[in-house]
């Protein structure tokens, strides 16, 4: 009975000693989440067959590249996003420019000139932050075979997007 006694005192002993080690090591260590930048581009059918898109944009860095729409686009849709282990401050600049292309056909009953867009960042400073300004936004712009060449001749050049610095969000 004596040998019972000693092995429940010695098992309970080690149990108290066990739940009594330092909580520091059960902390979960956190990872700071990376800071990004992501820009998005969907144009209109036509925009995209009658129009040479040019867009410029800055990386997190501040690195500007420019490339042509067709480089990076799904679709009808352009992105871009980078992500980085970083606490720096992002470098914004996203800008795209149509131009007329010089010979194009005109054999469809219907043109979707439509262009929507959209910039996305997080930074260790502020809370996910997206900006897409609905007054900016030319959504549903469907143009008949008539209204084209009228169209295409005062709008030879568009500025779709044009944001050269940290968009200014209203709380």
């Amino acid at each position: 009975m004596k040998k019972i006694n000693i092995f429940l005192a010695v098992i309970a002993s080690l149990l108290v000693f066990a739940a009594c080690t330092d909580r520091r090591d059960n902390d979960i260590d956190i990872k700071k989440q990376n800071v990004y930048v992501k820009y998005k581009l969907e144009v209109g059918s036509a925009l995209a067959s009658l129009y040479d898109i040019e867009i410029t944009y800055c990386s997190i860095s501040g690195k500007e590249y420019t490339e042509d729409f067709k480089l990076r686009r799904t679709g009808n849709k352009w992105e871009y996003k980078e992500e980085a282990a970083s606490d720096a401050n992002i470098h914004f600049k996203f800008v795209a420019t149509a131009r007329l292309k010089e010979k194009y056909e005109l054999e469809d009953e219907e043109y979707n000139l439509s262009r929507t867009f959209s910039v996305n960042w997080y930074e260790q400073a502020t809370k996910a932050m997206s900006f897409s300004p609905v007054d900016q936004q030319v959504e549903n712009l469907i143009v008949s075979k008539a209204e084209i060449e009228e169209y295409l001749q005062k709008n030879p050049v568009i500025t779709i997007v044009n944001i050269v610095e940290r968009p200014n969000l209203k709380d």
